[in-house]
């Protein structure tokens, strides 16, 4: 009976521990598991994060150069960087290209 006891009391300390484990210990490695993941995804080439960012100072001068650009403009004055070039829908293969029709009736 006291060895049926002793088992029973150790499996509820194990449980307990991994109870507080859980609950203390796995936000935090999950969240170090995030942020990992994330600096990997912004490092890849093509990103668009890639390289902006990584310290306070680069921050900074990031933020007074967009306060600069901003001020140098009127109120209300937009800027477009880059336009993409426009593509006409109806010249080229025009219907060719769309796909097969197909008539049908409506059947009631």
């Amino acid at each position: 009976m006291a060895a049926l006891l002793k088992i029973l009391i150790i499996v509820l300390l194990i449980w307990q521990g991994f109870k507080l484990f859980m609950r203390f210990v796995m936000p935090f490695a999950m969240r170090k598991l995030a942020e990992r993941l994330i600096k990997r995804a912004q490092n890849q080439a093509g990103s668009p994060f890639a390289g902006q960012a990584r310290n306070a100072s680069d921050y900074t001068t990031q933020q007074e150069k967009r306060s600069y650009r901003s001020s140098s403009r009127k109120e209300g004055s937009v800027q477009v960087d880059f336009v993409p070039p426009k593509k006409d829908k109806f010249t080229g293969k025009g219907s060719s290209s769309a796909g097969e029709f197909v008539e049908f009736e409506e059947i009631k």
